[in-house]
């Protein structure tokens, strides 16, 4: 067998493309995962991945943690992120804010009820860097544009977005 770099290759999300990350990898050889026959740790010399940047839109299906939420059709094009209840949250890990950044943009629907986005860094319930309000789209696939001011993000953090109510996203982005 022959084992070529591209092999081991995975999709970053944080830059919409194939990567393959410095790092040990260990190949194991058996019939089954329980009757490993041979193994070797291969060390390979591949990329570090940067910290993930915000400030152009980002697809909200390319999270790295989740509660609570489900990928949904959306029919302006792509995937999009729905509630799988009255709240959620959607996770990015390692955001680096080099300079001030103070506004939030997202593409939501609000369907019948509407709801709330929160930004939050750290975890699911840290600090709240602003929230903005979803109207009511009138339906699921009835695509609006929210603005909302943000404070507090500087340095590396991790970038958490908490809805509630009838909140729907397909991109977002923080500038």
């Amino acid at each position: 067998m022959s084992l070529k770099r591209g092999d081991l290759a995975f999709w970053d999300v944080t830059r919409d493309r194939y990567c393959v990350e410095s790092g040990s990898y260990t190949l194991m050889v058996g019939s089954s995962s329980g009757q490993v026959a041979e193994t070797a740790v291969l060390q390979i010399a591949g990329e570090t991945i940067p910290p993930r940047s915000l400030l152009e839109p980002v697809r909200a299906v390319n999270y790295d943690d989740y509660q609570n939420v489900f990928i949904d059709e959306c029919r302006e094009g792509g995937e999009s992120i729905r509630m799988a209840g009255d709240s959620g949250w959607i996770a990015f890990h390692d955001v680096s804010f080099d300079e001030a950044f103070t506004a939030f943009e997202a593409r939501v629907s609000g369907h019948i009820k509407g709801g709330e986005v929160i930004v939050r860094t750290g975890s699911p319930d840290g600090p709240e860097a602003g929230s903005c309000r979803v109207p009511p789209t009138g339906g699921r696939q009835a695509w609006t544009t929210v603005k909302a001011p943000l404070t507090g993000l500087a340095g590396r953090h991790n970038v958490f977005l908490a809805f509630t109510g009838e909140v729907q996203i397909s991109w977002f982005r923080i500038t």
